[in-house]
């Protein structure tokens, strides 16, 4: 949303633009920062149901 909100429009090239603009941001759990590739620094984390909960998948 705040890369539309930004941009004042939905026009996927504007959008674009301003998410590259943004740079940092705080969301939930941790800062993001977008690179000139619109990639960010973020680790992922993959999520598996083990016993009807959702849990953190590490490679064993």
């Amino acid at each position: 949303m705040l890369g539309i909100e930004n941009a004042k429009s939905d026009d996927p090239d504007k959008v674009k633009s301003a998410i590259l603009k943004i740079g940092s941001f705080n969301g939930i759990n941790e800062t993001f920062n977008i690179d000139a590739y619109g990639d960010n620094n973020r680790q992922y984390m993959l999520y598996i149901l083990k016993d009807k909960e959702f849990v953190v998948y590490k490679d064993q």
